[in-house]
């Protein structure tokens, strides 16, 4: 190992020693922590939220002729986008491409030249949130790269919207709240997950379902009352 480099690593690794308990704020950041120090006795993973998260949860129709998938985010490669459009492409040539449409949102517009039925539709404000997340039957986020927690997950679910995430998702622990079969490892499983879908809308009904019966718990004041419950109560 270079010298520097052991130094600065054993530099960092003191340093952690002298921390009393460690707020994760996904399983993802709790797993990689632990590989690579002793993670304090105490510490806990607790999902976090903004305060912008409020509860709109309403039923929704899943009978549309079309699935409706939504993407929100970066284009680029690590943000899974490439491997979400390959899985509609082998889709499109088994003959779904008139069954199932993407709505890309991030800094582009127009229609994508290789796959017609993937549409980038731009950036939106806060303001027109919840109109997006409306025209939408599922959310993907199928990120490759290791992520500690995105919002737009919470930002779906407060909508009623089922979101489907790769497992390098940090906010997969909130997806597996409530359906945990919306947790995909491969692009294979993406693949026989939506094409499960188009043939039988009942597991997003479930799903819908499941986020409107379940306790409303993403609110700054439950947050708060977790974080004092787990890191400073007695």
């Amino acid at each position: 190992m270079d010298k520097e480099f052991e130094t600065l690593l054993n530099t960092y690794q003191r340093m952690f020693g002298m921390i009393d308990v460690i707020h994760f704020n996904s399983q993802n950041t709790a797993d990689a922590y632990n590989q690579y120090i002793k993670v304090p006795k105490g510490s806990s993973v607790v999902s976090i939220i903004h305060n912008g998260i409020r509860d709109c949860r309403q039923s929704r129709l899943f009978d549309q002729k079309k699935l409706r998938l939504g993407f929100i985010g970066s284009v680029s490669p690590f943000k899974g986008l490439p491997i979400l459009k390959r899985v509609i492409e082998k889709m499109n040539s088994h003959g779904y491409n008139d069954r199932i449409e993407l709505s890309v949102y991030c800094g582009q517009k127009g229609k994508d030249v290789e796959c017609t039925n993937v549409t980038y539709k731009g950036r939106y404000s806060a303001t027109q949130m919840a109109a997006v997340y409306n025209s939408m039957d599922l959310l993907v986020v199928p990120s490759i790269c290791y992520e500690t927690f995105g919002f737009i997950v919470l930002e779906a679910i407060q909508y009623g919207v089922p979101v489907l995430v790769s497992s390098k998702v940090g906010a997969k622990d909130v997806v597996n709240q409530y359906a945990p079969q919306f947790v995909f490892e491969t692009e294979n499983d993406l693949l026989s997950i939506l094409c499960r879908l188009i043939d039988n809308r009942e597991e997003l009904v479930a799903y819908n379902k499941k986020i409107i019966e379940l306790p409303w718990q993403w609110s700054m004041k439950k947050h708060a009352e977790e974080i004092v419950d787990k890191f400073y109560g007695s």
